[in-house]
This record gives C-alpha cells, structure tokens and sequence, in this order.
C-alpha cells in the first residue's frame, strides 16, 4: 500500500470517528437512542454492512474511541448516569448468563450423544432422543 492511500485510509478512518462520536453525542441517555441501521445509514457504511456488519462497526468504535456506550432493545446511546450503567451492566450480565447456559446444555447433549453413539449406534441413538424429546414435550402439556 503506498503512503498516499494509508494517509487516506487513516483520514477516512479520523473522519468516521468524528462523524460516529458527533451522531452519539445527539443520543445520550438511554431515553435518546439510535439504531444500528441509522447510524449506518447517516455515516454512509450501509453498503454491503447489514445489520450484523453495522452493530460490528459500532462495537469497534466503542473500543476505538472509549466511549461509554450502552444499548438497549431501541437502540445505542451514550450512558449518562450511574443507573443507566447498571441496568445496562445487568443487561449485559442476563445475557452472558443465558449464554454460558446455551453453552453448557451444547456441551451436555454432544456427551449425551457420544455416549448414545458408543453404546447404541447412530440410528438407534437418534430414535431414542426423539422419542425422550416428544415425550418430555406431551409431558409438559
């Protein structure tokens, strides 16, 4: 890469930090927020970002430019007081939680299926858990 497009990618780069740290300072508390797509849309990055690309691209300015970003079901927004903190904290806390219990009940039923497989074979391991799963289902109707 030669010195004048690193000079412009760096001065793109400055460019959308300001322009980023502009859009959220319009948005502090967690009653003001933006979504992802609109902060996209006003920076012009939607192209070719979706909505995955664009929460990414934020997620990395939070960490580029240290801002005390939250986000809630409405949007992102700049945290502002301590409650706001917290509940976005506690936010953030559900979720890992709900993760770290995805994480394990992935972990368990590969075991499961392991031990199934060693034991029964793949056909009739697969059978056995359709069945215990419509069976636990009619049980809980």
């Amino acid at each position: 890469m030669t010195n004048n497009r690193i000079k412009e990618k760096l001065k793109r780069e400055q460019e959308l930090n300001r322009a980023f740290e502009r859009i959220m300072n319009e948005h502090r508390g967690a009653t003001n927020p933006i979504t992802a797509a609109e902060i996209a849309d006003r920076l012009g990055i939607k192209n070719g970002l979706g909505s995955r690309g664009a929460r990414e691209f934020i997620k990395s300015k939070i960490e580029d430019l240290y801002l005390p970003i939250g986000a809630h079901e409405g949007g992102y927004y700049i945290i502002e007081t301590e409650e706001e903190l917290n509940a976005y904290l506690e936010n953030l806390q559900g979720r890992y939680k709900s993760i770290a219990a995805r994480m394990a009940m992935v972990k368990e039923n590969y075991e499961r299926a392991q031990i199934d497989r060693d034991v029964m074979g793949d056909d009739e391991a697969l059978e056995l858990r359709r069945f215990l799963r419509k069976a636990a289902r009619e049980g809980a109707e």
